[in-house]
């Protein structure tokens, strides 16, 4: 597994296991997030796109919540062997809230370029995390 390398705020070089990159896209096309088939394909395109191997799945679903239907949604996972990808679709507003955990590094302007072909959101919000700070020098008791 790969781990990478990057200066923190001091400039000091940390050592972090992977890179996870949350996604909440707003105003997307709802009958295109809300249709599984459709999910599923773009689901399994996106990971192969930056370099994934599935190991399991995708498990792509349409879900009815029980007493709010506009919350209803389709929902997608797919387990990698770097670790895993996810989406989840909100029928009424046409939120996508999508992760990608890796323990290697991947092109997320890439993922977020075929999101933004595939599903028509207005707008987006972009959260880039680095996993497992110090990874491969913790103390084990």
């Amino acid at each position: 597994m790969e781990e990478e390398i990057v200066p923190n705020a001091q400039g000091e070089l940390v050592k972090y296991f992977g890179k996870h990159v949350i996604l909440d896209f707003f105003n997307c096309n709802r009958k295109a997030i809300n249709n599984p088939k459709l999910v599923e394909k773009f689901m399994v395109k996106a990971v192969k796109l930056v370099g994934m191997k599935i190991i399991n799945g995708p498990f792509t679903q349409f879900y009815t919540h029980p007493t709010d239907p506009g919350e209803s949604g389709v929902t997608s996972v797919i387990v990698l062997a770097e670790s895993h990808a996810s989406f989840h679709g909100m029928e009424r507003s046409g939120l996508v809230c999508m992760d990608l955990f890796s323990c290697k590094d991947f092109d997320a302007q890439a993922l977020i370029d075929l999101f933004v072909k595939t599903f028509a959101p207005q707008s987006m919000h972009f959260t880039p995390l680095n996993r497992a700070r110090d990874y491969g020098h913790e103390k084990h008791d």
